[in-house]
Parts: structure tokens; sequence; C-alpha cells
């Protein structure tokens, strides 16, 4: 009977032992899914951010292409505008440089200038139009070029002021032409 109780002793001892590695590595496994769901938890934590973060960088690439779309075709309409303000300032020089030429010319009659002033400051609707010069009415209310009187250069003038009188002249008429285009 000794030798049984021995025995179960043994065996209860055995069990014990059993049972404490079993509760050791029950423990362990605890352990370790606690580590791997603070882990998982982390990860998705971090996923979350950088998608967040995410988002928020593509809705800046968003508004910055917005920006560029923005920026590009305003670039182009200006350029547009300043190649158009270019060829205005071009055509009033070539007006301006004939006006000039036109004054000091000393050979033509004042009647024959009136005229030839009155078609130069007619609006033309193309280039092409220019060759086929028809006359329109006059700018002022004189019934016939002949009775245009000839502007009269004041002596004491210098010829800055002039360019600047005729170029703001100039400017004016070109402005009245576009209010009624």
């Amino acid at each position: 009977m000794e030798r049984e109780l021995a025995s179960m002793q043994e065996l209860i001892r055995i069990l014990e032992q059993d049972v404490h590695i079993t509760r050791d590595t029950v423990e362990l496994f605890r352990q370790r899914q606690k580590a791997v769901e603070e882990k998982e938890n982390r990860r998705r934590d971090i996923r979350h951010n950088l998608m967040t973060q995410v988002e928020e960088i593509e809705s800046e690439l968003g508004r910055a292409l917005e920006e560029r779309k923005e920026l590009m075709s305003f670039i182009i309409e200006c350029g547009i505008r300043k190649t158009a303000l270019e060829k205005d300032v071009q055509a009033i020089e070539k007006k301006v440089e004939f006006f000039w030429e036109d004054l000091y010319d000393p050979s033509p009659d004042p009647k024959t200038r009136a005229k030839t002033w009155q078609e130069n400051l007619r609006p033309v609707r193309s280039t092409s139009d220019l060759n086929k010069a028809v006359l329109k009415p006059p700018l002022c209310f004189a019934q016939d070029a002949d009775d245009l009187q000839v502007w009269a250069v004041p002596y004491d003038a210098s010829d800055e002021q002039l360019f600047a009188e005729r170029l703001r002249n100039e400017v004016l008429i070109t402005k009245s032409k576009e209010t009624f285009v």
C-alpha cells in the first residue's frame, strides 16, 4: 500500500507539475496574444494615421493642381491679352509715325491733309480692309473733309508734349471704338 501511496503521490506531483506547466503555457499564450493584439492595434492606428495623411496630401495635391490650372489659364489669357495689346501699340505707333511725318511735311495742302487724316482715323475692320478704303462718316460733325480745320501746332510745344497729346487722343479713340463694338 505504501508503494501505491508513493506512486499515487508521485502521480499527483507529476500532474501538479503538468498543471503548473499548462498554467504557465496558458499565461504565456495570453501574454503573447495580448502583445499581438497591441501590435495589431498599433498597426491599425498607424495605418489610420497614414491614410489620413494620404487623404490630406491628395486633397492638397488636388488644390495645387487646380491652382496650377487657374494659373496656367491666367498666364495664357495674359499672354493673349499682351499680344493683342502689343499689336494695338504697334498700330498706334504706325499711326503716330504717319501723323508725325504728315504733320511736318511742308508740301501738302491743308484740305488734302485733313482728308488724309480723316481717312487714317477711320475705324478699320481688318488688315485686308486697308487696301479697300471706303470713306466712313467723319468723326466730327463737319459735312465734308474740306470743312475740317487742320490741327494747329503751337510753336512753343515740345515734340514729347505733342506726341503725348496725340497718343492720348489715339487711346481715347480706341476706347470709344471698343465701347461701341
